[in-house]
């Protein structure tokens, strides 16, 4: 069973949801000031909102997951349990994918590929400020048991 953690002396100060919120924004921006290939059509727009709704699903069922393993979902929690079921037999990090999942919805949904071009920010944000440090504590509090789930489920899919 998997939960986050990051040791007290590596706690960024803002969670995740926030760097979602500030990409989410420089996406409108981006779409806004500079549209590059522009598109309008329902098809892409009703992707986009498939894309987010399967995103907001996607967390939820790993929220869940955690709750019903009883373990926290915020990151500088005390690591209680690795849960390994659930949408962590795909992907080691579901919340963040869906996140990311989101953005690509939200691409879609302003209609130009400028807003696509912050995701990487956004994927090297969330590895760098909370997906390393988690899976090194984990690996610290786990040993063996998070290198065989590990080796097994990707980080991202």
């Amino acid at each position: 069973m998997m939960t986050h953690a990051v040791e007290r002396s590596q706690e960024p100060g803002l969670l995740p949801p926030t760097y979602w919120f500030g990409c989410a924004l420089l996406m409108v921006a981006a779409h806004a000031l500079v549209p590059v290939f522009r598109w309008g059509s329902p098809p892409a727009t009703w992707l986009g909102l498939a894309l987010f709704a399967a995103a907001i699903g996607l967390a939820g069922w790993a929220g869940w997951t955690f709750r019903r393993h009883d373990t926290t979902v915020h990151p500088f929690e005390e690591t209680t349990r690795l849960v390994t079921g659930g949408p962590y037999r795909y992907s080691r990090h579901p919340m963040y994918l869906g996140l990311a999942t989101a953005l690509v919805g939200l691409a879609f949904v302003l209609g130009s590929l400028t807003p696509i071009l912050v995701l990487p920010l956004f994927l090297w944000l969330i590895t760098t400020r909370f997906i390393e440090p988690e899976d090194r504590a984990l690996e610290a509090r786990f040993g063996d048991e998070f290198r065989t789930w590990s080796a097994r489920v990707r980080r991202w899919l």
